[in-house]
This record gives structure tokens, C-alpha cells and sequence, in this order.
């Protein structure tokens, strides 16, 4: 039997991933699926898109990337109808709104747990003044995680064209993101460096991707 596993492309970066056989079934889908953290040992993947209602609950789901496998594909969306929760979005009033995510599941064939992500998402959430505004766009930010695991520098190295987005990106790395601090090979904590991209999109939960980023806190 089939064991799924859920990894939210929110935040899930910097593990190295090998790319399952995959059929785009939507324009855009590998953006905005990000990263397929799964693990080395899994045997298929697929990327799913649901829409998330006021309670954070799946009601509809669809396949964005492909495993190759239907079956599986029914299985995944299935489980993420059946078990998945959400942290709703919210309007600029504050109020819960409708949303889309998301994200990757992987299964594997033999009877060993699978490797998971660590890390939950960081709860990027959209400004206000930019959602009355109709603002959207791709942030790229570098920032720098020092030894109590805080966020300590965060510049942006690519405008989304808002302001507003710009600095929201590093406002909320800096105030949410809590890493776990790398190890050097004496065992001392180390600070590290990484760069991300935020995707904000006024129907979706707000994206990071990137290849080098430390572990989110659990």
C-alpha cells in the first residue's frame, strides 16, 4: 500500500530533491508548485492544487504536475480532501478569504518511513494595502540567519515593482523566521546566508522558494 506523505511548497527549500517523471496539466504549474522536496528514495510525486474554504478545509482538488500514475493522483487528492487543514488567507479587512495552495505528495514502495521536511511554512501573510491595490508580483530576497537562529539581515536583490510587497518580504522573514542554525564541523553554530524568492499572488497562499535555505524552526 501506498503511504502519503504532505510537504507544503511553502517554505520548503534547500533539500535535495530528485524530479519525479511529470505532465504538466496546468499552465505554470512548476512555479507554482515550487521545489519537490521529497526524498531520494521516493517513488513518484505529484503536485496538487486545492481550494481552500473559510475553515481551512480542501473542497476541490486537481492535479497541476503529474505523478504518471492516475491512481495515485486520486489517492493524493483524496487524502488532501479527506486530512488537509490550512491557515486561512485574509482579506485586507482581516476577515477569512477563499484561497488556492499548493503542494507536493510522494510515496514510497517500501515499508521504511519516508523522509519528511522538517520545517512548517513561514506564514507569509498578504499586506493589506496591497491587496486593496490589486499588487502582485516575485520578491527576491538575501538574508542572513545568525547563531540564536533569528534573521538578523534581509535585503531585497529583485522588486516585485510594489514597495509595498518589497518590504513586507523581509519584514515577515525577519519577525516569523526562526531556523535551525547550521553545524560547522567542529559542532560550533555557524551563521548562514541564503537567498529565496516570495511569490505573492492576490488567489494564492504566498510562495518561497529557493535552493540553499536553512530548516524552519519545528
Amino acid at each position: 500500500m501506498f503511504r502519503v506523505i504532505l510537504a507544503l511548497a511553502l517554505g520548503l527549500t534547500g533539500l535535495a530533491f530528485i524530479a519525479p517523471p511529470a505532465l504538466a496539466e496546468e499552465a505554470g504549474a512548476e512555479q507554482k508548485c515550487g521545489p519537490a522536496n521529497f526524498d531520494r528514495d521516493a517513488e513518484k510525486a505529484v503536485c496538487i492544487k486545492v481550494s481552500v474554504n473559510l475553515e481551512g478545509r480542501a473542497t476541490d482538488c486537481e492535479v497541476a504536475i503529474s505523478s504518471g500514475d492516475s491512481a495515485f493522483d486520486q489517492q493524493s487528492c483524496e487524502m488532501a480532501e479527506q486530512r488537509g487543514r490550512w491557515r486561512p488567507a485574509l482579506d485586507s479587512s482581516g476577515q477569512p478569504e477563499l484561497q488556492d495552495a499548493y503542494l507536493w505528495l510522494s510515496a514510497g514502495l517500501d515499508g521504511d518511513p519516508m523522509a519528511h521536511p522538517k520545517q512548517p511554512a513561514i506564514p507569509y501573510r498578504y499586506p493589506a494595502r496591497a491587496r486593496r491595490n490589486g499588487e502582485e508580483g516575485d520578491v527576491g530576497i538575501e538574508a542572513t540567519v545568525g547563531l540564536d537562529g533569528r534573521v538578523r539581515r534581509c535585503v531585497v536583490t529583485q522588486s516585485s515593482g510594489s514597495a509595498i510587497l518589497d518590504d513586507a518580504s523581509c519584514a515577515q522573514m525577519t519577525r516569523y523566521g526562526r531556523f535551525i542554525v547550521p553545524l560547522d564541523e567542529a559542532g560550533n553554530p555557524t551563521e548562514q546566508t541564503f537567498s529565496q524568492i516570495l511569490r505573492w499572488r492576490l488567489s494564492e497562499v504566498p510562495t518561497a522558494t529557493g535552493e540553499n535555505s536553512p530548516a524552519v524552526q519545528p
